[in-house]
């Protein structure tokens, strides 16, 4: 696989690493990047915009993505 520069190539090995770097301070995981951990952070807001508006589910959510991916299983 190839690579456009030395940082991209740097994260991607990350990806074949075991090493779990980035502590969440709230739960305790762990996560091999700092922008995965920055995302994971997110989860422990309080405020979550992301609300399902399905009847009788009260589900929300701190991020778009995660609020698709719960509208799939619907």
């Amino acid at each position: 696989k190839s690579f456009n520069n030395s940082s991209a190539l740097a994260k991607h090995r990350l990806t074949h690493s075991e090493e779990r770097k980035y502590i969440c301070n709230v739960c305790h995981k762990g996560f091999k990047r700092q922008d995965h951990l920055n995302g994971h952070l997110m989860t422990h807001r309080e405020k979550k915009p992301y609300e399902c508006q399905e009847e009788n589910c009260e589900k929300s959510y701190c991020d778009a993505r995660s609020l698709r991916r719960h509208l799939e299983g619907h």
